[in-house]
């Protein structure tokens, strides 16, 4: 079976899934007394708490806010990565991204012009022969006839900061800092706190957070209606509640550089612009994705092989070299600003609810893709679009006219037809 209609069945499992939410929970704040164990004090209890400040993470907060419903984010990362990851956006994530504020037609502003990006290469090396091209845009991308925004090449970490710009424009606030002593408000994203155990009680989900402060370990209790997973695809949420993933696992260890070369970068925008350049050669082989030829930003993706191969073979000198080998000569300016590590898998969780519905995972905690297409971030931004809906009648329902009814209208609106 295929990884589409493998993640399609998934897909369709989940809008069948039967909700089973029997307590009245507010939709807002509620000042209460915690049960739990390890949390005496009163907090108030948040609507919905978000782990993981990627694409998914902060394209649901700012849905989530627009539609009145508080919510906070926290992120086990102390700062936002540079590492240039997704970067192609269909119509449909332009069309979510028309909705906010503008969103869709900053992008389009700030994005390469289409001519530098709309094909795909394969070569022997970046100024050698090339074997063939082929331009995979088509008229109805950018016609505005099948969708009224257009496709788009945007680099992820950039559109993290729209985002963030976005959410701080509606009142958020990045933190560094521990809690020190005081509840998570809402509109907040916590940097450097790392989800350790989610415990299920009578009435919420109670979250336990740990961080670095000056030397020392802080642990916070946070409480919660909903939790979100949308912290990627090694998800801490799905681990500590248990959810198996299924699929194809270690398909291909990989090395991802991230340089910048200025030279390169006028080289191909003159002689052979394009999005990705699959390079085979005796020397080396690679991807190289052109984020930006006009500053000259580039990723190289590199397979390795254990044991013959370690991920700490690929020094910068070493991934330099491999740099030149596929270029066809040495560059002036190159610039190896990251090396990470990573591994392509084609694997999707088995269920994406768990603690009777209250806590859902979401983006590449659900689903590991293979680069292919684009999936990860684009299915990530889907995802948030429609839990963002899913919360708001929920909450609504549940707040106005009770459970029995909420879980009517969860089944028949948004989660299909019960068997």
């Amino acid at each position: 079976m295929g990884v589409l209609e493998h993640t399609s069945r998934r897909f369709n499992t989940f809008l069948h899934i039967k909700t089973r939410i029997y307590r009245k929970f507010s939709y807002d704040y509620t000042q209460t007394r915690v049960l739990s164990t390890n949390y005496s004090n009163n907090a108030p209890i948040l609507p919905v708490l978000i782990v993981g400040a990627g694409p998914v993470g902060l394209v649901l907060s700012v849905l989530l806010t627009k539609l009145g419903i508080k919510c906070a984010v926290v992120e086990r990362s102390n700062e936002f990565s540079k590492h240039p990851q997704a970067h192609f956006i269909n119509n449909r994530s332009m069309e979510i991204f028309r909705k906010l504020d503008g969103l869709a037609e900053e992008i389009q502003r700030s994005q390469p012009p289409v001519e530098l990006w709309r094909k795909f290469i394969y070569c022997t090396s970046l100024t050698g022969s090339v074997i063939g091209s082929v331009d995979h845009m088509q008229s109805q991308d950018f016609d505005q006839i099948v969708s009224p925004v257009s496709v788009a090449h945007f680099s992820q970490y950039k559109l993290n900061a729209l985002l963030t710009k976005q959410l701080e424009a509606i009142g958020f606030t990045i933190r560094n800092e521990g809690l020190n002593h005081r509840h998570l408000a809402e509109r907040e994203i916590l940097m450097g706190h790392t989800c350790t155990s989610v415990e299920p009680t009578d009435n919420f989900i109670n979250v336990t957070t740990s961080s670095v402060t000056e030397g020392n370990h802080i642990v916070n209790q946070i409480p919660c209606r909903f939790l979100v997973g949308a912290d990627g695809a090694g998800s801490t949420v799905r681990n500590l509640v248990g959810i198996e993933l299924r699929g194809e696992k270690d398909i291909q260890k990989l090395v991802s550089v991230h340089f910048l070369s200025r030279e390169l970068g006028r080289y191909l925008m003159y002689e052979k612009p394009g999005m990705l350049f699959f390079i085979f050669n005796p020397g080396a082989i690679g991807v190289l994705v052109a984020h930006d030829l006009k500053q000259g930003e580039f990723i190289l993706q590199m397979p390795f092989y254990p044991p013959q191969q370690k991920f700490e073979d690929f020094t910068s000198e070493t991934c330099k070299k491999l740099i030149f080998k596929l270029v066809g000569h040495e560059l002036a300016d190159i610039n190896v600003v990251d090396i990470k590590p990573w591994v392509m898998h084609a694997e999707v969780a088995e269920k994406y609810l768990a603690c009777d519905n209250h806590i859902i995972l979401a983006g590449d905690a659900a689903h590991r893709f293979p680069p292919a297409g684009g999936f990860g971030m684009l299915i990530c931004i889907f995802f948030g679009d429609n839990i963002g809906y899913i919360f708001l009648v929920s909450l609504r329902s549940l707040f106005f006219v009770g459970p029995n009814v909420s879980k009517l209208v969860l089944q028949s609106s948004l989660l299909g037809p019960t068997s």
